[in-house]
């Protein structure tokens, strides 16, 4: 069994999703912190819902709704287990050098809110970075990339753990989704 996830999205694309005729478009937006992918919440309703009704309220959507799914992590870059990090690193250092080259800024991680980057430029470039190196090198391709991200106010004075820090997961490879049905419409 995979990862119980979920994704805020428009109530007609939920429904469309959910009857298998559509597949999401991977986010490429600069700033996604796990790099190109389709974002979903693990084990998250709450944060899918107000991240649809956010859209709604800004008008980017129709009538919010959330889309459960099983995701299968397959071949899985976890950001948050050590044994990627060298990688990880190894990337940096490589888009640094990219940069010098070209003679452009490095991508910086920007827009603090409480302490925490909200705008992951730097991140995004440093993981699809490793997507690249690993497609040149014929080396197999991540199906999923998941971390942890920490976010909104300490839960209490004084504390490390946040209100909204949630667990994510970018789905680079569609075939690792299953089973996904309308779970909450407003």
């Amino acid at each position: 069994m995979g990862l119980l996830c979920f994704h805020g999205t428009d109530l007609h694309i939920a429904q469309t999703i959910a009857s298998g005729n559509f597949q999401l478009a991977p986010s490429m937006n600069e700033f996604e912190w796990l790099g190109a992918g389709v974002y979903f919440w693990i084990e998250n309703l709450d944060m899918a819902k107000s991240w649809a009704i956010m859209r709604y309220e800004a008008k980017k959507i129709g009538a919010p709704a959330v889309i459960s799914a099983e995701i299968d992590c397959g071949n899985c870059l976890n950001i948050n287990d050590p044994q990627r990090h060298p990688a990880m690193i190894r990337s940096f250092n490589n888009v640094v050098k990219i940069c010098d080259d070209y003679k452009v800024p490095v991508p910086i991680n920007e827009k603090p809110i409480n302490d925490i980057p909200a705008n992951r430029k730097l991140d995004c470039s440093v993981i699809d970075n490793l997507h690249a190196v690993r497609r040149l090198r014929s080396r197999p391709a991540f199906d999923t990339v998941r971390g942890m991200f920490e976010d909104g106010e300490p839960i209490f004075p004084g504390s490390a753990i946040r209100k909204k820090t949630h667990a994510q997961i970018a789905v680079r490879n569609w075939s690792r989704v299953s089973n996904l049905q309308v779970v909450w419409k407003s």
